[in-house]
């Protein structure tokens, strides 16, 4: 058996996951040297098929330049290919291996932030073309509720992370105040403006570290220094170096993060960080059901600036053990799961049981 992976981009979030998969099985990586939302490959590979993008329809449908539709996919491989019904060839891929008689998966989101439309609808009934699915998280896979579903709770290289932990040199939380830290591009999803008006109100004390940037990063300097917050922002820029980016976590307390949460929640769980995000389902991303609300963080009330407020002030209130114990529990959710070794021995499950 030889298995194939089609991706739009291979980030390197996902060079832990991939590099494990490549010890496993004979495999291909088919992706492109930057997506159509401009995300790079990074990952270095002789497995890997590289093409030079994507072909454009109004911006709209998308092609994946130079993938192989027919010659290396045969009977008795597996080939798993983004779900995304924007890219054309990945769906009349689907179609030509099912009539072919190979066996596919279709691995992208059950949902995402805000996708309760007719396209979702789209998107769902087009897994059926798949013989099994492969979903972000369990909640999404329960969702679904099809048949051959199968999830990967959606994680990061926590080996990695620990190592950074181990090796750096922080100060230790609460030697310099208490620290709210916002991780993650500075966009409309993420809602930082929203974050800073609510640290307007909160005590002088609490302070924000931000890692992220985005173009117009000005704009939101411009709004901190006139809501007299100069000296309680600090702009960490986009770091990339997980070492770097472990001197500031380990100085905050808490992540907090006013929009549709994703990925950063389960980076930040990797810290011991407990989390504030806002309470709404439908508007995060999939990685949100790691999230237990009074127990790995707090949630408030979606677009409700004085439930953030409070809920800030209530963890910034907590007594030691209490706060350790909702520390703990972020950890735990990340030992349990969430990270690339479960993800790992998640995808292998999925591939033994097709294979059968």
């Amino acid at each position: 058996m030889k298995l194939h992976i089609i991706q739009p981009a291979i980030p390197k979030y996902r060079i832990p996951f991939f590099n494990n998969l490549e010890k496993k099985y004979d495999i291909n990586f088919y992706t492109t040297e930057t997506d159509f939302l401009g995300v790079k490959t990074v990952y270095e590979s002789n497995k890997l098929v590289l093409s030079k993008g994507f072909k454009s329809f109004f911006n709209k449908i998308f092609w994946h330049k130079g993938l192989p539709l027919n010659s290396p996919y045969r009977k008795g491989d597996i080939v798993v290919i983004n779900g995304n019904p924007r890219v054309l060839n990945y769906m009349l891929l689907f179609i030509f291996l099912r009539l072919k008689g190979v066996k596919t998966v279709w691995w992208g989101h059950g949902w995402t932030a805000g996708s309760y439309s007719r396209a979702a609808a789209l998107r769902i009934y087009l897994m059926r073309l798949a013989t099994a699915i492969l979903v972000y998280t369990d909640k999404e896979c329960m969702s679904l509720a099809q048949y051959q579903c199968y999830a990967l709770n959606n994680g990061l290289d926590s080996h990695a992370i620990k190592n950074c932990i181990d090796k750096a040199d922080a100060p230790q939380r609460g030697s310099s105040g208490f620290n709210l830290v916002f991780v993650g591009r500075i966009t409309k999803k993420s809602n930082f403006e929203f974050l800073l008006h609510a640290l307007s109100q909160v005590e002088n004390s609490i302070n924000l570290n931000v890692i992220g940037s985005c173009e117009n990063i000005e704009y939101y300097k411009g709004i901190a220094f006139k809501l007299g917050l100069k000296d309680r922002v600090i702009w960490h820029g986009a770091l990339f170096d997980e070492c770097e980016i472990a001197q500031v976590m380990l100085s905050s307390h808490v992540f907090v993060y006013p929009g549709a949460v994703g990925l950063s929640l389960i980076h930040a769980f990797n810290y011991g960080l407990p989390a504030i995000i806002h309470s709404d389902s439908k508007y995060h991303m999939p990685e949100f059901s790691a999230f237990r609300n009074n127990i790995n963080g707090y949630c408030f009330d979606k677009g409700n600036i004085n439930d953030l407020v409070s809920k800030i002030n209530l963890i910034f209130n907590l007594d030691e053990k209490n706060y350790m114990k909702m520390s703990n529990s972020a950890m735990l959710t990340i030992s349990q799961s969430f990270n690339t070794s479960d993800m790992f021995n998640r995808f292998v499950g999925m591939i033994e049981d097709l294979k059968s």
